[in-house]
């Protein structure tokens, strides 16, 4: 090594200054190449796209990696919901609801009965990591997006619970990390069993009276720039982060922008760019907000109460409503929604403009209409909406034998309606990655993999996954490389996790373009359509008037042939009577002749 001094010389000299001359233009050359060309594009990537047309080649299949069913809480039951773990490519929940009928659920009504979350991880495939337990069967949950550790749920007696599982996590890690540098981890395996899963218990519970009157159906996180205040405003922020905004507005004066510098230090110390509320739907015609702080604190136990309701009430009026089984939220800063109902129709809904905040006032007549629009496109009950990642205003849902498309930029009705299935579509779910994939669930454990830009008619690809009713599809949203997984759910009780294929996974340089042209040539064939069904009903209705009009002139024609017979009739009858007078004249006449009998004048008188 050179000290300071010969550092200098050897920088000053000569040679060194021959040396800089000599490679500067090489320098330039290679500066000026770096900002034209990319150097850290994969150049693999930019090649001409190879044939990836579904069915044609080997590597389509949908391999299973792994299935996970639990002795105790999951086998012989039908698994209801799916969602993984934000954030975790080996971390799965699943909820478990007994397989009975209505008759027998009644039954069992008075019976005391637990329903199970089982949170599965890759390591270790027999036993679950973690149990949730609920006093009543679990419909549906959710993970919160924002902080993993919470599971919002609900179940089949109206109430919603809320689950923190960070403590039970960190127990586990702390056991791990104790184990392993004891060096018993192969003692903790091999010994492990039921008793050891950590049996997590809801943090936050509704009410039977305050929360819905019949199951849950469907719930979903309400996105960070998308929660609202009570009265149904979007703010971009939770209940909690409002008050304690309002409170530094109040004593320091500032407007609001000073207020949201201040915001990551509300809500508990954590960051309110977090998700803190979420929205519930059930068949009993409601729709509910609720806050993660917002609890009454007049009951001793603080039960979790909604802050905000839009009930679903029917164009026809009164108190009749409607019945939703599936809800898709835009994903958005907006207030719009859309809801799948037991009877088939589709909804187009909009919570804001003074939704009622009580369940007490849903039977008012002249409450707001949070239904803007409906189309009936099911002849069963809409058993799935899901929105497109990659395409925000595209919404599929599926019902009977079929699903269909929905434009947010279109009207009322669906921009696209499938061939009916030889069996029925129980879920439905957009790929991730490419534009124009969608897997649907079917009842006999086929799975239709259909892709809209290379046949419309029936699916690219169809692969039967299990012998058991499909219940739920979902996927993980963490990618590997090209790769997804994609959890399938039985009514059997088995959780089966499959490997998408390279074909399904990796877009196209023009996917989206080709998609999204796709699209704009479907709406513009429903509006040409419905156009052109204007013009027929206007015709059709020409057409109407006209045959009113020629039925009227042959009834007029009918009546005055008839009355014109009727006249003939008349004159022929006078005719035969005149006739016959004068024959009865004539025969009297003619026989006064012969004397047989005696002539007027000379009849006796009386």
């Amino acid at each position: 090594q050179m000290d300071e001094p010969q550092k200098e010389t050897h920088l000053l000299s000569s040679a060194m200054s021959d040396f800089l001359s000599a490679a500067a233009t090489s320098c330039d050359a290679s500066l000026l190449m770096n900002e034209t060309v990319n150097v850290f594009d994969d150049d693999y990537d930019n090649l001409a796209e190879e044939d990836s047309a579904l069915g044609h080649r080997s590597d389509n299949v949908l391999r299973e990696l792994q299935s996970f069913t639990d002795l105790e809480y999951s086998k012989n039951k039908r698994l209801s919901c799916i969602d993984w773990q934000p954030g975790s490519r080996t971390v799965v929940g699943v909820s478990c609801v007994e397989r009975m009928d209505m008759d027998k659920r009644i039954d069992n009504s008075r019976r005391v009965t637990f329903s199970y979350i089982l949170i599965w991880n890759f390591a270790d495939p027999i036993h679950p990591q973690l149990v949730l337990q609920a006093d009543a069967e679990i419909t549906c949950f959710k993970f919160n997006p924002t902080k993993t550790g919470l599971i919002a749920a609900g179940t089949m007696n109206g109430q919603v619970l809320l689950y923190d599982t960070t403590e039970a996590m960190e127990k586990l890690r702390q056991k791990k990390s104790a184990g392993s540098s004891g060096g018993s981890a192969g003692e903790n395996s091999a010994g492990s069993s039921a008793v050891d899963i950590p049996m997590v218990r809801p943090i936050l519970s509704s009410s039977l009276e305050n929360g819905h009157k019949r199951e849950v159906t469907d719930l979903q996180w309400v996105p960070v720039l998308s929660q609202i205040d009570v009265k149904g405003n979007v703010v971009g922020m939770s209940l909690t982060a409002q008050a304690a905004a309002r409170r530094a507005e109040k004593q320091s004066g500032d407007d609001l922008a000073a207020v949201e510098q201040q915001q990551p230090q509300l809500g508990g110390g954590g960051n309110v760019k977090q998700t803190e509320q979420l929205v519930t739907v059930a068949p009993d015609g409601s729709t509910l907000f609720w806050d993660m702080q917002y609890v009454d604190t007049k009951r001793f136990d603080n039960t979790w109460v909604p802050f905000f309701a839009a009930p679903l009430a029917r164009f026809t009026g009164g108190a009749e409503f409607y019945a939703p089984t599936s809800l898709s939220l835009t994903g958005k800063n907006s207030t719009e929604f859309a809801v799948g109902t037991e009877d088939g129709h589709v909804l187009r809904c909009n919570w804001e403009g003074g939704g009622v905040q009580t369940l007490s006032q849903q039977d008012d007549e002249n409450a707001i209409r949070h239904v803007k629009s409906e189309h009936r496109s099911h002849f069963a009950p809409v058993t799935s909406c899901c929105r497109s990642a990659l395409l925000p205003d595209v919404l599929a849902c599926c019902g009977d034998w079929s699903f269909t498309l929905w434009n947010d930029a279109h009207g009322e009705g669906p921009i696209f309606e499938s061939p009916y299935s030889s069996s029925r579509l129980s879920a439905v779910r957009w790929s991730p990655s490419r534009h124009a994939i969608l897997l649907c669930g079917l009842a006999d454990g086929a799975l239709d993999v259909w892709d809209m830009l290379d046949r419309t008619n029936e699916p690219s690809m169809s692969q039967t996954v299990t012998t058991a009713v499909i219940t739920a599809l979902e996927f993980c949203q963490v990618a590997r490389g090209h790769g997804h997984l994609l959890a399938v759910a039985d009514d059997m009780g088995t959780l089966h996790i499959l490997e998408v294929p390279r074909n399904l996974s990796k877009p196209g340089n023009t996917e989206e373009k080709l998609m999204q042209g796709y699209l704009q040539r479907e709406i513009g064939r429903v509006a040409h359509f419905e156009s052109r069904q204007t013009i027929r009903n206007a015709e059709f209705m020409v057409k109407e008037r006209m045959r009113a009009e020629q039925d009227l002139a042959r009834q007029e024609a009918a009546e005055r042939e008839n009355n014109a017979s009727d006249a003939a009739d008349a004159e022929e009858e006078a005719r035969i009577e005149q006739e016959e007078s004068q024959y009865r004249e004539m025969e009297l006449a003619f026989k006064q002749q012969l004397g047989i009998v005696p002539p007027a004048s000379d009849a006796p008188e009386k």
